[in-house]
C-alpha cells in the first residue's frame, strides 16, 4: 500500500489518534492538543520512513508489511501526549469551600497502540497563570504538592498529582492494558471532575481554606499540655532582653489580666481547667495585652521591638485557628519568574504569569501574644487556683467549717 508521510503518521499513529479524537469531542479541539517527543526532538513524520526508502519517493512505493512494522517500530520511539487545558477551574471541597484557579493543564501519556504506558502514573499537572497569593503561597492545586520558590526549574515541572482512592485509579489502571473508546470516555469524565474537587477526606496536599493565611500553626492549636516552665526557663527564651524587665512586663500585665480580662474556669476531675476554648483565650489574652501596654503612660519597648523581639506574633485567623506566615513565602520576587516559558500549546508557547494582586480571601489580620508568655500565665492562675483550692477543702473537712469567699488578691509569678 502506497502512503503520504501524513498518511504514513495517521497509520503508524492510528491508535493515538482515535484517543485523541475522544478528548476533542469531550473537551473541544481548542483545549486538546496531541504532541510527540522524544526528549525533548522535535517530531517530525520523515522519521517514520523505512530506512531503505527516501521521502521523495515515498508516495510511488507500496510499502511491504515489513516495511510497515520497521515504520511503527520507529513510531515507538516517540511519546505521543494529549495536552488538556482548562482555561479556569473553580475548586470546592466538602466544606462549600471554594478557589478559582487558571490555566490548569494536565498531560497524559500514551503508547503507540493508545494504552496509558506502564511507566506512567496515568496523568501529570501544571498551572501557567497564578495569583499572587496563590503563587507566593505554592497553591498548584489541592492535590498536588507545594510549590517552593528555591529553583526556577521548579515552575517548569509537570507534577504527578495524588489519585487517592477516588475511581479515576481504577480508570487508569484499566487503560494500561486497554484502549477502549468507552474506557477513554470514562476517563475524560473522571478527569474532568477530578481537577474541580478536593477531597479533604483524601488528605490533601494543600488545603485550599488555607490559601493566603499562611501555614497551620502548631504553636497555637490547642492548651499545652506540658509542665508548668520556670521563669527563668521562659526568660532565657529572650536573651537580649533584660530579665528583670520582662519579669515585671509579665507580672504586671497579669495582675492586669486577671482584672480585666475575661478569664473564665470549669471544675472537672476535682480541678479547675480553662472555661474558654483555646481559641478564645488566645485572643481574649492578646487583646489584654494589647489595651494594657497601650494605657502604660511610659512605654518601655516600642511597638516595633515588640514584634522585633517575638513577644508580640503576627499572625490570621480562619476557622478559628491561627496561622503563620510560611517562611519560604515571606519575599518572592515574582519577576524572576514572570514570563518562564513553560511548554507549547498547539504551536504557542505558554509562559507563566503572575497575576500581581496581593488581596485575597477574606482572611482576619490579627496580633498575638506569645504562646510561650500566655501559657505561663494561665497555668500560673491555674496553679494558684488549684492550690489555694485544694488547700482550703481539706482544712474545712478538718474542721467541719464553711467555705467562705476570701477577697485577698494574690499574684503568683
Amino acid at each position: 500500500m502506497k502512503y503520504t508521510l501524513e498518511e504514513l503518521r495517521e497509520e503508524v499513529f492510528k491508535d493515538v489518534y482515535n484517543v485523541y479524537e475522544v478528548f476533542q469531542s469531550f473537551f473541544g479541539e481548542d483545549f486538546v492538543d496531541l504532541q510527540f517527543n522524544d526528549n525533548g526532538l522535535t517530531f517530525d513524520a520523515k522519521y517514520l520512513i523505512p530506512s531503505n526508502i527516501d521521502e521523495e519517493s515515498l508516495a510511488d512505493t507500496d510499502l511491504t508489511d515489513e516495511e510497515l512494522n520497521e515504520a511503527k517500530a520507529l513510531g515507538k520511539a516517540w511519546t505521543p501526549y494529549i495536552y488538556v487545558w482548562w482555561p479556569t477551574v473553580t475548586i470546592t471541597n466538602e466544606h462549600d469551600r471554594s478557589v478559582r484557579i487558571q490555566d490548569l493543564y494536565a498531560k497524559i501519556a500514551l503508547s503507540l497502540d493508545g494504552t496509558i504506558p506502564y511507566e506512567h502514573g496515568g496523568f501529570k499537572l501544571l498551572r501557567s497563570t497564578f495569583s499572587y497569593v496563590q503563587f507566593k503561597e505554592g497553591y498548584v492545586h489541592s492535590h498536588l504538592p507545594r510549590l517552593y520558590h528555591s529553583d526556577i526549574n521548579e515552575v517548569k515541572r509537570w507534577e504527578v498529582p495524588c489519585l487517592g482512592s477516588g475511581p479515576i485509579r481504577q480508570t487508569i489502571l484499566d487503560l494500561h492494558n486497554n484502549n477502549e473508546e468507552a474506557l477513554w470516555m470514562l476517563f475524560c469524565q473522571e478527569l474532568s471532575l477530578y481537577v474541580t474537587v478536593e477531597s479533604l477526606t483524601g488528605g490533601p496536599y494543600c488545603r485550599l481554606e488555607e490559601i493566603g493565611v499562611g501555614a497551620n500553626s502548631t504553636e497555637y492549636a490547642g492548651y499545652s499540655k506540658e509542665a508548668l516552665p520556670k521563669l527563668k526557663d521562659i526568660i532565657r527564651r529572650w536573651y537580649s532582653i533584660d530579665p528583670g524587665f520582662l519579669t515585671e512586663l509579665i507580672k504586671n500585665f497579669t495582675t492586669y489580666y486577671i482584672e480585666k480580662g475575661h478569664l473564665s474556669f470549669s471544675y472537672t476531675d476535682n480541678a479547675f481547667i480553662p472555661g474558654m476554648s483555646f481559641y478564645d483565650f488566645t485572643i481574649d489574652i492578646s487583646n489584654s495585652f494589647i489595651e494594657w501596654y497601650n494605657s502604660l503612660a511610659e512605654k518601655p519597648m516600642t511597638k516595633d521591638a515588640l514584634f522585633d523581639h517575638h513577644i508580640l506574633i503576627s499572625a490570621t485567623t480562619a476557622n478559628r485557628k491561627f496561622y503563620t506566615a510560611r517562611n519560604n513565602t515571606a519575599n518572592i520576587d515574582i519577576s524572576r519568574y514572570e514570563g518562564t516559558p513553560l511548554f507549547t500549546f498547539k504551536g504557542k508557547q505558554i509562559s507563566l504569569h503572575i497575576n500581581n494582586v496581593t488581596a485575597e480571601g477574606t482572611h482576619n489580620q490579627i496580633i498575638l501574644l506569645n504562646h510561650l508568655i500566655a501559657d505561663f500565665i494561665i497555668k500560673n492562675i491555674l496553679k494558684v487556683i488549684n492550690y489555694r483550692y485544694e488547700n482550703r477543702h481539706n482544712r474545712n473537712q478538718d474542721t467541719g467549717e464553711e467555705t467562705s469567699t476570701s477577697s485577698t488578691k494574690i499574684c503568683y509569678i
